[in-house]
């Protein structure tokens, strides 16, 4: 079912062609396709609206309801809390058009009093919506695009940074090419058959040339 909400979703916006959409574009939509729009207040509406709302017994339905979809053999309207914020009318205006995409006309007059049919309006709600996130970091991306190619470069450059102190802190570790063995007193040179193509062989640190414990191989190092 979710596959079937999420392909619903995806058909819209490409029917639409809606890749940021605002309230105005899903209330403009929902117009196109025969239901009205009204805009309605828990405490004070215009005459036309009270008469609607009192004439459809839905006085208690606006107390407790952010927004709901009415439809009977007579009407096709979506009511919306005009004291909402313009995101928070989108996403109920986007839930209710989730609703009728859905075909949710089989239960009552309002919509989507079923606990399944309000899954599948939040679902549709999200992948409708979801292009909104996408859209703002792009515009974030874009409109910070010096910002973020000087972070990767310095990021970049400290790597780079990084490595090469690491590099000359390890050269620094080591007392020239001179290789010595686990067991003797000598140090020698790569090549010196003494350290060729032994396994106990390491190459010589400061610190093991500087305790003066080993001295030049007198067969590679004569001099």
């Amino acid at each position: 079912m979710r596959n079937l909400v999420k392909k619903k979703a995806h058909d819209f916006c490409r029917k639409y062609k809606l890749q940021e959409p605002t309230y105005k574009d899903i209330s403009n939509i929902a117009q196109m396709i025969g239901f009205t729009v009204i805009e309605f207040n828990y405490i004070y509406n215009d005459e036309p609206v009270a008469i609607l709302i009192e004439k459809l017994n839905l006085s208690e339905d606006i107390i407790r309801t952010k927004g709901f979809t009415y439809a009977d053999s007579h009407h096709r309207l979506i009511f919306i809390n005009e004291d909402l914020s313009d995101e928070e009318k989108l996403m109920v205006m986007t839930h209710e058009m989730g609703h009728i995409v859905c075909g949710h006309f089989s239960h009552a007059n309002i919509i989507g009093l079923d606990v399944q049919e309000e899954h599948e309006a939040n679902e549709f709600t999200h992948y409708v919506l979801k292009p909104r996130i996408v859209g703002k970091v792009s515009r974030y991306v874009n409109v910070h695009k010096l910002i973020a190619v000087i972070a990767v470069v310095t990021i970049i450059i400290l790597l780079i940074g990084t490595i090469v102190l690491c590099n000359r802190q390890k050269e620094k570790k080591y007392y020239g090419e001179y290789y010595i063995t686990e067991s003797g007193q000598k140090y020698h040179e790569e090549g010196c058959i003494f350290v060729k193509d032994k396994g106990s062989v390491h190459r010589m640190t400061t610190d093991e040339y500087e305790s003066g414990d080993y001295e030049p191989c007198q067969i590679c190092l004569p001099n």
